[in-house]
């Protein structure tokens, strides 16, 4: 058969069409594109095996480069029985391309809806900004009633389990030995593309409801004839005293709302641009002198040394690396596209499909540079700026971010803090053993992961125990696993998502916006000053000598937290625990240049920490209220406010409103009351209804220092007299196990004297 030929930006087939033809790709590649996702296939490839269930093409499929391919007639199910009877080799071809392009969609699909469960929350922390903002500067706060109505994330498609095993082992079969045994028998290929087919089709109506999802949610940013996020911020701007500091913050929101929506491709370009003019005109007065400081003088001479090291950084991040070929090209190749975008936020399809191809190439290229660190002695300076920050290359990101970016290395070096890591430390903490590889998405941890391979006998028990000693293969875990999933959502920008440093990343200062250990102790230490016991978890402890001696106490185990290369706008609390084991550290992960309000986000992360810990506790019962705790009594509360005689009607109406712009998510509504249990509550500004202050008192009870400000207060008097007195019995008894221990003639074990300081706290 002739092959043809088709020029790069040239359609082959598109949605909608009639499906007649198949086309075996022999050259070139190919972007699938639907609303809602793409994918791009390549030689070996058959372009429309997805649609052979549909009378018309359900993808769009674009050459991108020059592509050469054969045609093959598509009639009913006869045409394949003819085919593949005279070529059984098509059944194989055909087979693994459809097994690979519905691999593809369900990979895609498993991590579009991670990523839009998480647009709810980012929309939500702009206009919790804006109504801080307002706080601070004594404004009217405006209500945003498109927010109210933005509903919750709720795929129409839940993914079972087993289909990604399904289709990946079917691809396994037909590209090994059993694959000429199943294409000799032309009905079975037959069936399995049909239920390929099928399958598709239905992800497709999933991804067309992401598509929906997200076209709202980018409009609630901007709009036409409605109030939006641009319009609330325009107007607090402009009731804003020239010189306030709170200029500064409401600027750099506007400037990240921007990267949200320049260009995006589910809003209105030209609106888009015009919304952001118009909010120019105002910024635009304010003094640029102010945000200067002009006795701040640049060391000419060291920033020409910095640049002089730094020259040609990408040829010596490929020198050092030593890279597989495949590898090193494309994160060369993406890294030279990107020198020539004007525009990284740009919604045009070459650029999208540049900043997707960017994140493939820096996570295979982050993992060879690491893996070679590890093997030599000292690093060259982009060697260090590429393990720390994501940096590439020198034009990419400015001469004016060198020298502070150069600086910044050589501090981190000499400055390791304990429970705070760069992400390059973690995976040397990781390659050493000092620390096991975080869960998946799907919360399998390494041990996990490794023993289902023995269960499931793909390797024996030996291999399972080499596996675990496994320096590199743990390393790749969490490489694969955690880090590109963790990189995306603290960048924050999903739908700009580039994971190499970017001049057009830094809308604010650096070295205003640097996650330092100093800083997330000093927020860490304003959660604790207030919740004390946010960190403590419930252990037995057993005397050495008095074996009738056992009792409960509480250890103190602070987060580790983990800093990710690159500059973002959200924090995540990824796993309370290590493995199984409750005494250990939770891991929380933030951008290393963190654009917004990092005491919020502590906030929010140990919000979230106090739920997954209590529902790690409680198991299965984790929202029965026959077992009391912190999420069967807020669970109790959420679920049946409207029958709950101690809510006024006006508690009832605001317990609505906020589960509206919590998703009618039970945990994010617990987190919302515990930022303002942190923030107003704790300070003595009374935010929040009886029933739910009965709750975080009773489960996240203040501490000493608070109570005491607090007991004046007639909403607070009986609950901390109610807390003091519980104290006072517990008290009692570790005063009368002290007695009975000294007694014994043997000294008050340290674990008793800490918690007797607890039970004082």
């Amino acid at each position: 058969m002739k092959a043809k030929q088709l020029a790069k930006g040239q359609i082959l087939c598109e949605i909608g069409q009639p499906t007649t033809n198949l086309y075996l790709l022999t050259s070139g590649s190919v972007s699938v594109t639907f609303p809602g996702g793409s994918f791009i296939i390549g030689k070996g490839d058959v372009v429309g095996i997805c649609d052979i269930s549909s009378e018309t093409y359900q993808f769009t499929y674009t050459a991108l480069e020059d592509i050469t391919f054969e045609t093959y007639d598509v009639e009913g199910i006869q045409s394949f029985h003819a085919m593949f009877g005279a070529l059984p080799q098509l059944a194989t071809l055909f087979c693994q391309s459809s097994f690979r392009q519905i691999n593809y969609l369900l990979n895609g699909y498993s991590t579009i809806c991670f990523e839009s469960s998480m647009l709810s929350n980012n929309v939500s922390s702009y206009y919790d900004q804006y109504v801080k903002s307002c706080q601070v500067l004594g404004v009217t706060v405006h209500d945003f009633l498109e927010l109210e109505e933005f509903s919750d994330f709720d795929p129409t498609v839940a993914l079972d389990a087993w289909v990604a095993g399904y289709y990946g082992g079917l691809e396994s079969m037909y590209a090994g030995v059993g694959g000429a045994v199943l294409s000799s028998q032309p009905g079975v290929s037959i069936g399995f593309l049909y239920k390929a087919s099928l399958d598709s089709h239905w992800f497709l109506s999933a991804y067309r409801y992401i598509y929906d999802y997200r076209t709202s949610y980018y409009k609630l940013f901007i709009q036409d004839g409605g109030t939006d996020l641009f319009g609330l911020y325009q107007n607090l701007f402009v009731q804003t005293p020239s010189g306030h500091p709170e200029r500064d913050t409401i600027m750099t929101q506007v400037n990240q709302m921007s990267l949200e929506v320049r260009n995006c491709p589910y809003l209105d370009a030209n609106v888009v641009e015009q919304r952001i003019a118009i909010f120019q005109k105002p910024i635009a007065s304010v003094d640029l002198d102010e945000l200067v400081d002009p006795t701040a003088v640049p060391d000419v001479a060291e920033i020409n040394l910095y640049e002089e090291i730094l020259k040609n950084s990408l040829g010596t991040l490929l020198k050092f690396t030593e890279a597989e070929e495949e590898i090193a090209n494309n994160f060369s190749n993406v890294v030279m596209s990107l020198r020539k975008v004007t525009d990284l936020a740009s919604s045009d399809d070459s650029v999208s499909h540049l900043r997707k191809r960017s994140a493939d190439a820096f996570v295979a290229f982050y993992q060879a540079t690491f893996l070679k660190s590890v093997t030599v002695a000292s690093l060259p300076l982009p060697v260090k700026l590429f393990l720390y920050f994501g940096y590439a290359d020198e034009e990419l990101v400015g001469k004016e971010n060198l020298e502070y970016l150069c600086k910044l290395a050589d501090t981190l070096d000499a400055n390791k803090a304990p429970r705070v890591y760069t992400l390059y430390d973690w995976l040397r903490a990781i390659y050493t053993g000092k620390k096991l590889p975080s869960r998946n998405q799907y919360e399998e941890d390494y041990v996990d992961y490794v023993h289902n391979l023995k269960v499931t006998k793909k390797i024996t028990e030996a291999q399972e125990r080499k596996l675990m000693d496994d320096s590199i293969q743990r390393v790749q875990y969490e490489l694969k696993n955690m880090f590109p999933t963790v990189n995306k959502i603290t960048f924050g920008r999903i739908s700009t998502y580039c994971p190499i440093l970017h001049r057009d990343h830094f809308i604010k200062p650096l070295d205003k916006c640097l996650v330092t250990a100093q800083l997330l102790e000093q927020n860490l230490d304003f959660v604790r000053s207030i919740d004390f016991g946010a960190y403590y978890r419930e252990t037995l402890y057993t005397h050495d000598k008095l074996t009738n001696l056992r009792d409960m106490i509480h250890v103190e185990y602070l987060p580790e937290f983990i800093l990710m290369p690159n500059v973002g706008t959200r924090g995540v609390m990824w796993q309370e625990i290590e493995g199984r084991k409750r005494t250990t550290h939770a891991r929380m992960m933030l951008p290393i240049f963190f654009l917004e309000d990092l005491q919020v986000a502590i906030i929010r992360m140990t919000g979230d920490y106090r739920w997954e810990m209590c529902k790690r506790i409680q198991g299965a019962r984790w929202n029965d209220l026959s077992e009391r705790s912190l999420t069967s009594e807020y669970f109790d509360y959420i679920q049946f406010y409207k029958r709950n005689n101690e809510l006024s009607p006006e508690a009832k109406e605001k317990i609505k409103t906020t589960l509206l712009k919590a998703k009618n998510n039970f945990k994010e509504m617990f987190i919302l009351d515990y930022l303002l249990w942190i923030m107003y509550e704790g300070a003595g500004s009374p935010r929040m209804n009886k029933v739910a202050r009965t709750i975080l008192f009773a489960h996240c009870p203040f501490s000493a220092q608070v109570r005491n400000t607090l007991m004046a207060n007639p909403l607070y008097k009986e609950m901390t007299e109610r807390y003091m007195f519980q104290n006072k019995k517990r008290l009692h008894h570790l005063d009368v196990l002290s007695t009975k221990i000294t007694n014994a003639g043997l000294p008050v074990p340290q674990e008793i004297l800490d918690e007797q300081a607890f039970a004082q706290r």
